[in-house]
């Protein structure tokens, strides 16, 4: 199996899809992200790279809707078992995702790893609180 450089794909993919770096540090600027010009240079160079949050929203905006074989993963684990993710308590939620662009899923992503750096800054709070 063959991993793809993050960097590499990313610049691939704004190419194809006729996006300039200025207009995606527009897009991520005005979504609230830090992101000039220079920093998506860095990403496309494997110089850095993007938060997770941000590589789904660019995914989105290039029009990837397969992001593991894009990134050349052709072989992974199910995270959820596909007969739980299909019957179980996971079924609404993935309904209502495949009703979403791509480009709000990656929203929906940002929002859920905003709910989890809120809970794990609560949770440090209550350690400190009952230390004290």
């Amino acid at each position: 199996m063959e991993y793809l450089k993050i960097g590499d794909v990313l610049k691939r993919e704004r190419n194809n899809s006729g996006i300039s770096v200025k207009e995606i540090s527009d897009i991520l600027t005005n979504k609230g992200y830090r992101a000039g010009e220079n920093t998506i240079y860095s990403w496309e160079n494997n110089n850095s790279q993007p938060t997770p949050d941000i590589l789904l929203l660019l995914c989105g905006l290039y029009g990837i809707t397969d992001v593991l074989s894009t990134f050349g993963y052709t072989e992974t684990k199910k995270a959820v078992p596909s007969g739980e993710a299909k019957s179980g308590k996971y079924k609404k939620i993935i309904e209502a995702l495949d009703e979403f662009t791509p480009e709000q899923r990656g929203e929906v992503i940002g929002y859920i790893n905003r709910i989890r750096e809120g809970n794990k800054a609560a949770e440090a709070a209550k350690e400190r609180s009952s230390a004290s």
